[in-house]
C-alpha cells in the first residue's frame, strides 16, 4: 500500500468516525431534551458551609 493511499485512508476513517460522533451527540441531546422531568413533591435542600477558604482566591 503506498504512503499516499494510507494517508488517504487514514482521512477517510477520521472523517467518518468525526461524523459519527457529531450524529450520535445530536441524537442524544435530541433524546435526552424529550424527556420531561417531573418531580412528585419538592424536596428541601439544606447547605452548610463553614466560610473557609475561598478569601485568598480573590484578588482585588
Amino acid at each position: 500500500m503506498s504512503e499516499a493511499l494510507k494517508k488517504l485512508v487514514s482521512i477517510v476513517a477520521g472523517c467518518t468516525f468525526l461524523t459519527a460522533c457529531f450524529f450520535l451527540g445530536e441524537e442524544t441531546a435530541r433524546l435526552t431534551a424529550g424527556r420531561h422531568v417531573r418531580v412528585q413533591e419538592p424536596r428541601t435542600c439544606v447547605v452548610i458551609d463553614a466560610g473557609h477558604g475561598g478569601d485568598k482566591l480573590r484578588k482585588a
